[in-house]
């Protein structure tokens, strides 16, 4: 998706709780909470015949995307170790929202599930991703195994996305 930021509404405060864009090709927004003014407001562009529609065509990669980011999110419910062999294998995967449900669902297992597979582990996405897993569930003794083993990987090897995650890792080891 590509997009360029332009302000056509402002207001302070303007705590927006809510939009949608309706039928008619208008915005609407509702503002309110925290003890604010709450509005309903109706915006459309002034040339409504310059506006044309665009329709959501679906693909076949988003849609395979799509049903394993589901088939993850349903693992949530059901450990296993079958459960943990498509979670670990996503561990690495290049879309972010299937490296997180992927991460998040090994949160929902038993650590003893995947601990040993933990220490086997020596690609960095995966270790990344699992620590912040193990930040998320282990105790202090998992804390610093999560140390060593983010200690193992090369920060000078690793890519600027792959330097955000290892820092994002280590800082829920730290703050755990």
């Amino acid at each position: 998706y590509k997009g360029i930021k332009e302000e056509f509404l402002s207001g302070v405060p303007f705590p927006v709780a809510d939009g949608v864009f309706g039928e008619d090709g208008a915005m609407y927004i509702v503002t309110g909470g925290r003890r604010g003014v709450s509005g309903l407001y109706r915006i459309s562009y002034p040339e409504p015949s310059k506006i044309s529609m665009v329709r959501y065509e679906d693909n076949e990669s988003e849609r395979e995307l799509r049903e394993l980011r589901t088939q993850l999110s349903q693992t949530y419910s059901s450990p296993s170790i079958t459960n943990i062999d498509l979670l670990w294998e996503n561990l690495n995967h290049q879309d972010r929202c299937i490296r997180y449900a992927a991460f998040t669902g090994l949160e929902h297992h038993p650590l003893d599930l995947w601990r040993a597979r933990y220490l086997k582990e020596t690609l960095p996405d995966r270790l990344i991703s699992a620590s912040m897993a193990l930040a998320h569930v282990g105790s202090e003794k998992e804390a610093n195994l999560a140390y060593t083993k983010l200690g193992l990987i090369s920060f000078k090897k690793l890519s600027d996305k792959q330097k955000i995650s290892f820092l994002r890792a280590l800082e829920l080891v730290a703050i755990r």
